[in-house]
């Protein structure tokens, strides 16, 4: 059985793209077709259902079939939890970055 940190890794590789963070951040409301995916992102639908594809094995999004026709979904939303922890996380890290360098600037101009 694949470890626990491996299992973290695999997940956080798999959402850790520029486009798949965005898609799920357009289906945070509501359950969306791919086209009115490709519609709101400007992309491909190949690009775009790759990207699913990928959300789709990490069980991040899961899918219904309606006619010929997907519709995507949020799977559980904690995920945007998971990502607002993360954004908070990489706020505090640059405000304290621009602290450090403000009175470091501020120390080499007074002496």
């Amino acid at each position: 059985m694949e470890g626990i940190e491996n299992r973290i890794a695999t997940f956080l590789r798999n959402i850790a793209h520029p486009l798949r963070l965005k898609i799920i951040e357009v289906l945070k409301d509501k359950e969306k077709s791919v086209n009115e995916i490709q519609s709101e992102l400007g992309k491909k639908q190949s690009t775009i259902s790759q990207h699913l594809k990928k959300l789709t094995d990490t069980n991040v999004v899961i899918f219904r079939k309606d006619g010929n026709k997907s519709y995507y979904k949020i799977k559980n939303p904690d995920i945007h939890e998971i990502i607002l922890l993360i954004i908070n996380y990489i706020s505090t890290q640059t405000k304290e970055s621009i602290d450090e360098i403000t009175t470091k600037n501020i120390i080499d101009t007074l002496t």
